[in-house]
């Protein structure tokens, strides 16, 4: 910190724990506030618009420390405004009250200590995470098991492990030479952890997600013991971790869990191990270029991914997710999957009762986790309660259905045991938010809580019947008071009689005697004392339910990955039923063919939209071109969308579909520079253009779109030719290629395997219509100027470069007058107004005209017929395309 902090003891403990966690912002708790001291609270009052104060002593001049606070019960709010803003949180709690620190004696500081350790990848809580997107922490680590690759400062593979620890689910990847950049891009990391040695190799990929630690969780021997502690095992075969790298990335996962969670970890599964390419390959670009599960403004409406959600659950949107970030690139698992969907799309009914049935459901992996952090309500509770219900008539619906449906029907049975028991336990719904709020525990299933319920809710009514036993006994007219300073008392006139020996003599006022009994004392102490006795009675019988949770966590986490299986697979088939999709074929060959094949997201919003169909194979390369607005990126895009839809196991927008499985899509599509990295926009082109010749292979699909764009005419012409021919020849893969160099299309002529495409359009009464259809041939030009007129350019600048388009286009024909016309087009020279660059009917039929061979009679016949061309103007303008 480089502000001082004053010397008082609780700001020394302040210290202390400060110092145990520098690099995270301190909330340290201070009665009913968490307060921020330092350059902690600078920050704060900043990001959390609240009152910046200052802690000041006695000392003369002291100036004070800059502090600010929140109220302990609003502070969730707080720190997910924190978390937001790329902060960690370490929240230092009391662990004792005043009380107790005064029974130690001494200073009678209260001891606090960190409880919590709030990161990006660590967050298990509603309130912190998005229900349909997890948070994922990371870690990445050379792979040591392999030999180094010779030449070259990167390790041969990497090992990627992760982790959500809301759901406790684990995967492990090996990845090769430049597999790094488009598999982060694949995975929702909140935060990555990587040894000091790689760090290089995240230059310009990912910013403050990456967290520095302590090289010792990379020990071997670290990471081993954090994997037996966290599973519970004596080996780490079973778990398939034999190899020592494997170990030493899932174990530095599972240490660094640990760290940020205070020892706690909720029951994690056995790793997901991954190290053959069985997902499509998208990078980075692509994902973005094609508005896959995110759009430019970082929402999913009007992404691949909106138009396919249609889970009940959010666990099934979670898995939906994955699925569309990472297709499959294996055919048996692709019709697999889409077997399953064939199934409930073939029987709208099953799929009807199935949408039924997960309604009831609730989000079980996270509920479950909650509970065995520690963090757990009674409404995680009644969640696993709920669904448990709700299984024995999903198991009846797919019991019988076979293939994905039927292998995770089985998995749903194994919590009846926990449902029996949370059904008994559980008061019905609602049930509290918090704990300290009681009344979750249902009446009968605990004796001794039904008891002091009792206790509490007859409290008049033992009270009376005491005063009746008491006047009944001794004869006389008693009367049961109460107040503040001596509690319950029998209150008796100063006239009356003898009374019993067991009233003790409390008080005397001016009219009359007040007594206590020892019953009347024993009762006044349990009423007392019911209230705080049901609550810890209610929270011993709350660690029995999570530790009957804990005892089922298996089966829980089998029941969770059952429900978002089947909630993901049911939502592609009502998509598929609601805008009358077709079942793709899936082949291991080279084949590509749409037929009547439509944009799956502008489709469902644009009616009329224009269906085309694309045929390739590969060393195949479509060549299109036509004018802008025309639809050239929407029917690039489209081609790869589709390819993604098939091999995720979806239904596709066509009549007819035949794919085989790509190994990777590249997409370049648009323009963009990253100033961050010092790079414009036609860097960021070259660059993402030489990953895809670098990457691709005979099984990828490329889909360019106006390559070359950024630089000189003629330099990104002959990057563009090169590109083209280097794809065709050498790669061998399937191209998609949009361009307004139409001197390329002679490539369809000395390469084989290219062929000409254009988007139509047609020019009527001197306006472009778009057609929006795709068709065999090149394209007759790109139609600029007409579709600048479209959008509103004012028309002397339409007219003055309709003038230039014509002069460029006659110096490029090479004619010695063209070039001379050329040279007298100033392009610097502002034109005289009103602007007629281009010659009227009238104009040309002058100075056609030989005056001085014309007869009196030929001239006036003249004069009358240009005459009728000035009355009729529609008949003066000569077209662009004239």
């Amino acid at each position: 910190m480089s502000l001082a902090l004053p010397t008082t003891p609780v700001m020394k403990q302040y210290a202390e724990l400060k110092a145990q966690y520098p690099h995270a912002m301190l909330m340290f708790r201070m009665g009913d506030f968490y307060e921020l001291f330092a350059d902690d609270a600078l920050v704060a009052s900043q990001v959390l618009q609240i009152t910046l104060t200052r802690r000041r002593t006695a000392r003369e001049g002291d100036e004070g420390t800059p502090m600010c606070g929140v109220p302990y019960h609003a502070a969730e709010g707080y720190i997910g405004k924190l978390l937001s803003n790329g902060h960690k949180v370490a929240l230092a709690e009391q662990l004792e009250t005043p009380e107790a620190a005064k029974m130690r004696g001494g200073s009678a500081l209260v001891q606090r200590g960190v409880v919590r350790l709030f990161t990006p990848g660590t967050l298990t809580e509603d309130a912190y995470l998005d229900a349909k997107r997890p948070s994922l922490l990371a870690v990445l680590a050379a792979d040591t098991d392999q030999p180094p690759q010779q030449a070259s400062h990167q390790p041969q593979r990497l090992i990627l492990a992760w982790l959500d620890i809301s759901t406790g689910e684990v995967g492990l990847r090996g990845l090769g030479a430049g597999q790094l950049a488009h598999t982060l891009a694949a995975l929702p990391i909140g935060e990555l952890v990587v040894p000091a040695d790689l760090q290089p190799l995240l230059e310009g990929i990912v910013a403050r997600k990456l967290v520095s630690v302590q090289p010792q969780l990379f020990a071997e021997s670290t990471a081993r013991a954090a994997l037996l502690r966290a599973y519970k095992v004596t080996e780490l075969a079973g778990l398939g971790l034999t190899e020592p790298a494997r170990i030493v990335a899932v174990g530095a996962l599972v240490g660094y869990a640990e760290l940020t969670q205070m020892g706690a970890l909720p029951s994690l599964r056995p790793p997901q191990v991954q190290l053959a390419q069985t997902h499509l390959q998208l990078d980075a670009a692509t994902r973005k270029s094609l508005d896959l599960t995110e759009s430019p403004s970082g929402q999913r409406a009007d992404t691949l991914l909106g138009v396919l959600d249609e889970t009940v659950t959010a666990a099934g949107g979670r898995l939906l997710a994955r699925w569309v970030a990472e297709p499959l690139a294996q055919v048996v698992p692709i019709l697999a999957r889409q077997q399953a969907v064939t199934t409930l799309f073939e029987n709208p009914t099953l799929r009807a009762a199935l949408r039924s049935g997960l309604q009831p459901t609730g989000d079980v992996a996270r509920a479950a986790s909650r509970l065995m952090l520690g963090r757990g309500s009674p409404r995680d509770l009644g969640l696993l309660r709920n669904t448990g219900q709700a299984l024995p008539n999903l198991y009846d619906l797919l019991q019988t259905s076979g293939g994905l449906l039927g292998s995770h029907a089985s998995g749903l049975n194994g919590l009846s045991t926990l449902t029996e028991l949370l059904t008994r336990a559980l008061a019905p719904d609602p049930l509290p938010a918090l704990v300290r709020d009681g009344g979750f525990i249902a009446a009968g299933f605990d004796a001794a809580l039904d008891s002091l319920r009792s206790l509490q809710a007859n409290a008049q009514n033992l009270l009376a019947e005491l005063e009746a036993t008491e006047a009944t006994a001794s004869g006389l007219p008693v009367k049961l008071r109460y107040n503040q300073v001596w509690g319950y008392y029998l209150e008796l006139g100063k006239a009356s009689a003898t009374i019993p020996s067991h009233w003790v003599h409390r008080q005397t006022t001016t009219t009359s005697h007040r007594y206590s009994t020892p019953a009347l004392l024993a009762l006044e102490r349990d009423l007392g004392n019911a209230a705080a006795q049901a609550q810890q009675c209610e929270e011993a019988l709350l660690a029995t339910l999570v530790a009957a949770v804990q005892a089922h966590s298996v089966a829980l986490l089998q029941v969770a990955e059952a429900l978002a299986t089947m909630d993901a697979l049911q939502a592609l088939a009502e998509v598929a039923q609601t805008h009358a999709w077709v079942a793709p074929t899936l082949e291991d060959s080279g084949a590509l063919e749409l037929l009547d094949a439509k944009h799956p997201v502008v489709a469902t919003r644009v009616p009329s939209f224009v269906a085309n169909s694309v045929q390739l194979e590969s060393g195949h390369l479509w060549l299109l071109t036509g004018p802008n607005m025309a639809g050239k990126s929407t029917f690039l895009r489209q081609t790869a969308l589709l390819v993604i839809l098939a091999q995720l196991g979806s239904y596709v927008p066509a009549s007819k579909a035949v794919v085989g499985v790509a190994d990777a899509i590249f997409c370049r599509v648009g323009a963009a520079d990253n100033l961050a990295a010092g790079q414009s926009t036609f860097m960021v082109e070259m660059l993402e253009t030489a990953a895809i010749l670098n990457r691709a292979t005979a099984q990828s699909l490329v889909i360019l779109d106006e390559l070359g764009r950024g630089t000189a005419t003629y330099d990104g012409l002959a990057l563009a030719w090169a590109c083209t021919e280097d794809l065709v020849q050498r790669v061998q893969c399937r191209s998609l290629f949009a361009t307004h160099y139409h001197e390329l299309t002679v490539l369809a002529d000395q390469l084989q395997g290219v062929s000409n495409h254009q988007l139509t359009v047609k020019v009527w009464q001197d306006e472009l219509v778009f057609l929006h259809q795709v068709r065999e041939g090149a394209a007759q030009g790109s139609f600029g100027v007409q579709v600048a007129k479209l959008a509103g350019v004012p028309g002397a600048v339409v007219q003055r470069a309709q003038a230039l388009l014509n002069g460029f286009e006659a110096a490029a024909k090479g004619g010695k007058q063209a070039v001379a016309r050329l040279d007298s087009l100033s392009l610097f020279t502002q034109p005289s107004a009103p602007l007629a660059a281009m010659p009227s009917v009238l104009e040309q039929t002058l100075r056609a005209t030989d005056v001085d061979g014309l007869s009196p009679r030929e001239a006036l016949a003249m004069l009358y017929q240009l005459k009728n061309q000035l009355n009729a103007p529609s008949q003066v303008a000569v077209a662009a395309k004239d």
